[in-house]
């Protein structure tokens, strides 16, 4: 299962797609149902972003512990708008790019990254958020 979550001026706005199983689906489906309710509870409560991000932080925070540096490496350059193989990105951090983008292709299958040919996107805007204000 794949979550989407927006916020906007116009409200918090979710989206709900079924992926091919990860390696720990139940564990996954249980994070990403757990983001939902949150979702559902700031439109429900109307909650500013700086709310929600206080009550995301548990979540955000076991996600990044259980993370390896590359997978952190990548879900922060995204955040920042930086392309997940970037040469300086990879330089910086000492990594290959092919390192970095076998990172990029497992946070995409485990669905905290919406990847096209262009370009990389945190599917949480709250992670994302969250991300940046580390």
């Amino acid at each position: 299962m794949r979550v989407g979550v927006t916020l906007s001026a116009a409200g918090p706005g979710i989206s709900l797609a079924t992926r091919p199983s990860l390696p720990d689906g139940e564990a996954a489906e249980s994070v990403l149902h757990g983001i939902a309710e949150l979702a559902e509870r700031f439109a429900a409560e109307r909650l500013d972003t700086g709310e929600a991000l206080h009550r995301a932080a548990p979540a955000s925070q076991a996600l990044w512990q259980q993370l390896g540096r590359t997978e952190r490496v990548v879900l922060t350059a995204v955040a920042d708008g930086i392309a997940p193989t970037n040469a300086t990105l990879a330089a910086e951090h000492k990594l290959g790019r092919t390192t970095l983008q076998a990172a990029a292709d497992r946070l995409a299958d485990q669905g905290h990254l919406d990847r096209s040919a262009r370009r990389a996107v945190l599917v949480d805007p709250l992670l994302a958020e969250w991300l940046r204000r580390r």
